[in-house]
Protein backbone atom coordinates (compact mmCIF):
# COMPACT_ATOMS: atom_id res chain seq x y z
CA UNK A 1 0.00 0.00 0.00
CA UNK A 2 1.41 3.91 -0.58
CA UNK A 3 0.31 7.01 0.50
CA UNK A 4 0.57 9.80 -1.50
CA UNK A 5 2.28 13.33 0.27
CA UNK A 6 5.59 13.54 1.79
CA UNK A 7 7.06 11.00 4.32
CA UNK A 8 4.39 12.69 7.51
CA UNK A 9 2.03 9.74 6.92
CA UNK A 10 0.88 7.22 10.20
CA UNK A 11 -0.32 3.99 9.54
CA UNK A 12 -3.46 2.23 11.32
CA UNK A 13 -4.78 -1.26 11.43
CA UNK A 14 -8.22 -2.13 12.54
CA UNK A 15 -9.91 0.33 15.25
CA UNK A 16 -6.94 3.42 15.03
CA UNK A 17 -4.20 0.77 16.26
CA UNK A 18 -0.99 2.66 15.14
CA UNK A 19 1.19 0.18 13.52
CA UNK A 20 4.54 -0.42 14.89
CA UNK A 21 7.00 1.97 12.46
CA UNK A 22 4.08 3.41 10.50
CA UNK A 23 5.70 6.30 9.41
CA UNK A 24 6.35 6.74 5.76
CA UNK A 25 4.33 6.84 2.72
CA UNK A 26 4.38 3.12 1.71
CA UNK A 27 3.30 0.35 4.27
CA UNK A 28 3.93 -3.63 4.04
CA UNK A 29 0.57 -5.22 4.64
CA UNK A 30 1.83 -8.39 7.23
CA UNK A 31 -1.67 -9.53 8.71
CA UNK A 32 -5.71 -9.73 7.41
CA UNK A 33 -7.49 -6.20 8.50
CA UNK A 34 -8.56 -2.71 7.60
CA UNK A 35 -5.63 0.02 7.03
CA UNK A 36 -6.00 3.30 6.98
CA UNK A 37 -3.26 6.03 6.61
CA UNK A 38 -3.33 9.68 8.17
CA UNK A 39 -1.51 12.23 6.45
CA UNK A 40 0.29 14.74 7.68
CA UNK A 41 1.11 17.67 5.17
CA UNK A 42 2.27 20.69 7.44
CA UNK A 43 -0.57 21.79 9.68
CA UNK A 44 -3.26 20.17 8.14
CA UNK A 45 -4.17 16.48 8.93
CA UNK A 46 -6.40 14.07 7.11
CA UNK A 47 -7.51 10.52 7.66
CA UNK A 48 -7.94 8.00 4.41
CA UNK A 49 -11.01 5.70 4.11
CA UNK A 50 -10.59 2.20 5.46
CA UNK A 51 -8.95 -0.66 2.61
CA UNK A 52 -9.68 -4.05 4.00
CA UNK A 53 -6.64 -6.34 3.33
CA UNK A 54 -6.81 -10.28 3.09
CA UNK A 55 -3.28 -11.98 2.54
CA UNK A 56 -3.09 -15.33 0.52
CA UNK A 57 -3.02 -18.30 2.44
CA UNK A 58 -0.35 -20.94 1.70
CA UNK A 59 -0.02 -24.00 2.41
CA UNK A 60 3.56 -25.18 3.15
CA UNK A 61 3.13 -28.97 4.05
CA UNK A 62 0.82 -31.25 5.12
CA UNK A 63 0.28 -32.79 8.69
CA UNK A 64 -0.99 -36.19 9.40
CA UNK A 65 -3.36 -37.15 11.80
CA UNK A 66 -1.73 -38.54 14.74
CA UNK A 67 -4.47 -40.48 16.23
CA UNK A 68 -5.26 -42.65 12.64
CA UNK A 69 -5.10 -46.16 12.85
CA UNK A 70 -3.87 -45.70 9.16
CA UNK A 71 -0.20 -44.72 8.18
CA UNK A 72 1.06 -43.94 4.54
CA UNK A 73 4.93 -44.52 3.45
CA UNK A 74 6.53 -43.09 1.98
CA UNK A 75 5.37 -39.36 1.75
CA UNK A 76 6.19 -37.80 -0.67
CA UNK A 77 6.18 -41.47 -2.97
CA UNK A 78 7.43 -41.43 -5.94
CA UNK A 79 6.56 -45.24 -7.42
CA UNK A 80 4.50 -46.46 -4.59
CA UNK A 81 3.17 -46.00 -1.77
CA UNK A 82 2.50 -48.42 1.17
CA UNK A 83 -0.95 -47.92 3.39
CA UNK A 84 -1.10 -49.33 6.82
CA UNK A 85 -4.40 -50.53 7.88
CA UNK A 86 -5.61 -52.09 11.32
CA UNK A 87 -5.71 -56.40 10.35
CA UNK A 88 -9.89 -55.69 11.02
CA UNK A 89 -9.99 -53.10 8.23
CA UNK A 90 -12.48 -54.42 5.33
CA UNK A 91 -12.60 -51.26 2.90
CA UNK A 92 -10.66 -50.45 -0.07
CA UNK A 93 -9.26 -46.93 -0.49
CA UNK A 94 -10.33 -44.48 -2.55
CA UNK A 95 -7.70 -42.23 -4.76
CA UNK A 96 -9.19 -38.72 -5.58
CA UNK A 97 -7.23 -35.54 -7.19
CA UNK A 98 -8.02 -32.26 -5.70
CA UNK A 99 -11.01 -31.39 -7.36
CA UNK A 100 -12.55 -34.64 -6.14
CA UNK A 101 -12.28 -36.94 -9.12
CA UNK A 102 -11.77 -40.56 -8.64
CA UNK A 103 -9.08 -41.87 -9.70
CA UNK A 104 -7.94 -45.65 -10.42
CA UNK A 105 -4.48 -46.53 -9.48
CA UNK A 106 -3.30 -50.94 -9.11
CA UNK A 107 -3.61 -51.74 -5.57
CA UNK A 108 -2.17 -54.76 -4.17
CA UNK A 109 -3.85 -55.89 -0.82
CA UNK A 110 -2.01 -57.73 2.45
CA UNK A 111 -3.21 -58.72 5.65
CA UNK A 112 -2.64 -55.13 7.47
CA UNK A 113 -1.44 -52.88 4.45
CA UNK A 114 -2.36 -51.73 0.23
CA UNK A 115 0.90 -51.54 -1.78
CA UNK A 116 -0.14 -48.42 -4.61
CA UNK A 117 1.52 -48.01 -7.63
CA UNK A 118 2.20 -44.02 -8.07
CA UNK A 119 4.19 -44.47 -10.99
CA UNK A 120 1.84 -42.92 -13.54
CA UNK A 121 0.76 -40.29 -11.27
CA UNK A 122 1.85 -36.42 -11.98
CA UNK A 123 3.10 -34.66 -9.44
CA UNK A 124 0.50 -33.21 -6.77
CA UNK A 125 -1.97 -33.22 -3.94
CA UNK A 126 -3.88 -36.27 -3.63
CA UNK A 127 -6.70 -37.49 -1.49
CA UNK A 128 -7.02 -41.42 0.07
CA UNK A 129 -10.15 -42.33 1.76
CA UNK A 130 -10.46 -44.96 3.47
CA UNK A 131 -14.38 -45.67 4.91
CA UNK A 132 -14.73 -42.49 7.17
CA UNK A 133 -10.79 -41.66 7.40
CA UNK A 134 -8.55 -39.44 4.75
CA UNK A 135 -5.00 -39.49 4.46
CA UNK A 136 -2.68 -36.89 1.90
CA UNK A 137 -0.33 -38.33 0.03
CA UNK A 138 1.97 -36.21 -1.95
CA UNK A 139 3.50 -37.45 -5.38
CA UNK A 140 7.19 -36.24 -6.42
Amino acid sequence: MTASGDLSNTWYRDDEEELVDPHGSTHLARADGFYKVEANVEECKTMSDAVQIKLPKVVTGVEDDESSPFTLTPNPATSFVKIGVPKSFKGEPVFMNTVGQQISLPVTKYEDAFEVNTTDLSPGLYIIRLSQASLKMIKQ
